[in-house]
């Protein structure tokens, strides 16, 4: 019996040392996207309220920003506003439980621009409560004080 690691190094290792009857086309082709697999969501962090029009091309210079870091971004606001309504709250109370889920899917938070929203301090309070990783990227510096880092 053969036990096999999932870990992408393992992988590697395993195409080179023929364990898997797959061809070299293929086994070069699991190697050229296997560093994808090393890439970790981020939950974006930013406000979406005030400047919308702003507000949205900031996050989305965010999410651009984290993928040129390998790295998933997660921007809700982006996806859930297209077809919600924010003004309304029983959709705005919807749209921020699917937020909280989405949060949940994520290894790390990132919180981005100088003020941090209302609903901004909910995802960062959830954050802290499950112990994720926050990682601050220009915000005011009384709030980023207020913040623990892990």
């Amino acid at each position: 019996m053969v036990l096999i690691s999932t870990t992408p190094k393992a992988i590697v290792t395993i195409l080179h040392m023929r364990l898997l009857p797959i061809s070299s086309v293929k086994k070069r082709q699991l190697i050229k996207w296997l560093p994808i697999f090393l890439w970790y969501m981020v939950y974006v962090c930013s406000p979406y309220a005030g400047d919308i029009k702003n507000n949205v091309k900031n996050a989305k210079v965010y999410s651009r920003f984290l993928i040129d870091k390998n790295a998933i971004p997660i921007t809700p606001h982006l996806l859930y506003l297209q077809f919600m309504d924010d003004g309304n709250e029983r959709e705005r109370a919807m749209a921020m439980h699917f937020n909280y889920v989405l949060l949940g899917k994520c290894t790390e938070l990132w919180v981005f621009d100088g003020v941090v929203s209302r609903g901004m301090t909910r995802e960062i309070g959830v954050a802290k409560k499950r112990r994720m990783k926050i990682t601050v990227a220009g915000v005011q510096k009384e709030v980023a004080d207020g913040l623990t880092m892990r």
